[in-house]
């Protein structure tokens, strides 16, 4: 597989931590999730304001990032990625690497994605949200634009359907 850097977006609840798991079992690739990088820095989600917190995961994961695709892996980088702002940094540590980045756009009904995250199971992965959290997201998230190259995935399919799209998608880049 050609190198990239692979840069989920969506709503908490649609299904990124789940589906670039399974990518990064299926390919091999190396997966960074904001959610683990904060447990694993602070022990908790929540131990700190995000505001304050941000700036230290996502630039632990930027470092990481960067370092393993200098050494020529392939990357999935799994948080929200709601902002413009926020992915086109993200999407300049794959260009100054000659690296192409590709944003992966989990799409699931609010409503699915409500259910989702209010429902589950607290893990090293995934956090457990209220809906008024959840919707809040899904209203500040800016849809990836035209002129950003990036795949649609359908958040409620099984893996092998989602997978099979991916494929399908990364072909016709």
């Amino acid at each position: 597989m050609k190198q990239y850097l692979f840069i989920l977006v969506g709503t908490p609840g649609s299904g990124k931590t789940t589906f670039s798991k399974q990518l990064a079992k299926e390919t091999g690739c190396i997966h960074f999730s904001s959610d683990r990088m904060r447990k694993s820095m602070f022990g908790s989600t929540d131990l700190f304001p995000r505001e304050q917190s941000n700036p230290w995961v996502f630039g632990a994961i930027d470092y990481a990032i960067d370092e393993m695709l200098k050494a020529g892996q392939t990357v999935i980088y799994d948080a929200n990625h709601s902002f413009r702002q926020d992915r086109d940094k993200t999407r300049s540590i794959a260009d100054a690497l000659s690296v192409q980045p590709v944003l992966i756009w989990i799409k699931t009904p609010l409503d699915v994605a409500v259910n989702r995250a209010t429902t589950r199971q607290e893990n090293l992965y995934a956090r457990k949200l209220d809906a008024d959290r959840v919707m809040a997201h899904d209203q500040k998230l800016e849809t990836p634009a035209d002129d950003e190259v990036h795949i649609v995935i359908n958040g409620t399919k099984p893996f092998s359907e989602q997978y099979a799209s991916f494929t399908d998608q990364l072909k016709q880049l």
